[in-house]
């Protein structure tokens, strides 16, 4: 099960405390299924749009008593791991990030009910940790379903990776977009555009992160010709990391070993931190 960023402080005296916690979160989930379905019809991506309607739609039909009243402040149960700043979200990966915060709902509701001294406490947190593992079979259903249309099956190599070959391709691939990126920075300076320092920093850090991994020679000369305009440079130079950051993400979900999960998430933060600075 994924883990919480920290235990829970939370401050339950009663079952009904529990059942308004409860409440909460589910307008939390809610709320943040409602963003992202919005944030993916902005960029055009219907499916992964469908499929966070579809989540909210099943936070909805799962909420325990009103889930439209105010939410109070809340523990970060639900999370959006970044997603919210990528265009090439597939339905697979929204499925997969439902599933995933669920296991965080199962892991708080165990925790506050391994702490819980009032019996009554206890008892309704483990009834809400057993219905977040219902959530969490439904939505793996709802992954299984899309798991095929979702699948490129150019990533499949990653499902073995093991960490040499992880740290190999970073290599390369951080390598190659950090030239890119210089290119652009380059047009761009040239034109007198401000986005040229932020793309040069993005390119160093890309160069010392192939650097860190092994590469001890530049990629081949890249012949792709660019955009003229700098809207049309500036997506370029997104979709470019974003594609590297679904390979790692893809790493990451698949492998069975702690090792790559870690240097797959980490290289998936870093590719995240720079889409931060671009948008």
């Amino acid at each position: 099960m994924s883990r919480l960023r920290a235990e829970p402080k939370i401050a339950a005296e009663t079952a009904a405390d529990l059942r308004a916690l409860a409440r909460g979160l589910s307008i939390q989930a809610i709320r943040l299924y409602d963003s992202l379905a919005s944030r993916m019809a902005e960029f055009g991506n219907d499916g992964a749009r469908a499929a966070f309607e579809r989540v909210e739609n099943l936070q909805r039909e799962n909420a325990p008593g009103d889930a439209t009243a105010p939410a109070a402040i809340l523990p970060e149960v639900f999370q959006d791991e970044g997603l919210r700043d990528l265009r090439l979200v597939t339905p697979y990966r929204a499925f997969a990030l439902a599933v995933r915060n669920e296991e965080r709902a199962f892991a708080f509701w165990a925790c506050i009910s391994a702490h819980a001294h009032d019996p009554a406490v206890k008892e309704e947190a483990e009834r809400l940790a057993l219905a977040a593992i219902d959530h969490v079979r439904l939505l793996r259903v709802e992954r299984r379903g899309v798991y095929h249309q979702s699948r490129d099956p150019s990533l499949e190599v990653l499902r073995t990776v093991s960490l040499a070959e992880l740290k190999a391709e970073a290599a390369r691939r951080e390598a190659t977009l950090a030239r890119l990126h210089a290119r652009i920075a380059a047009t761009l300076a040239d034109a007198g555009d401000p986005l040229a320092q932020v793309l040069e920093r993005v390119a160093r850090d890309e160069r010392d992160t192939a650097s860190e991994f092994g590469a001890t020679e530049e990629p081949p000369v890249d012949a792709e010709s660019l955009p003229a305009d700098a809207a049309s440079l500036r997506a370029l130079a997104i979709q470019r990391i974003e594609i590297a950051i679904e390979v790692y993400l893809f790493a990451a979900d698949w492998s069975g070993r702690e090792d790559v999960l870690a240097l797959a998430q980490d290289l998936a933060a870093r590719g995240l931190a720079h889409l931060a600075l671009l948008r």
